[in-house]
């Protein structure tokens, strides 16, 4: 076996930010969401 892909999906009806991956867990699979916060400008 190869290595894992690890693309990033965008979907319209999920739950905001509506970005992330998914992942195998147990038998099945786990819709991982993107972290998001806020912009900072004090970087």
């Amino acid at each position: 076996m190869g290595r894992p892909l690890h693309a990033r999906h965008a979907g319209a009806h999920l739950p905001f930010p509506g970005l992330g991956h998914v992942r195998s867990e147990g038998k099945g699979y786990a819709w991982v969401p993107a972290e998001y916060g806020p912009i900072r400008n004090d970087r």
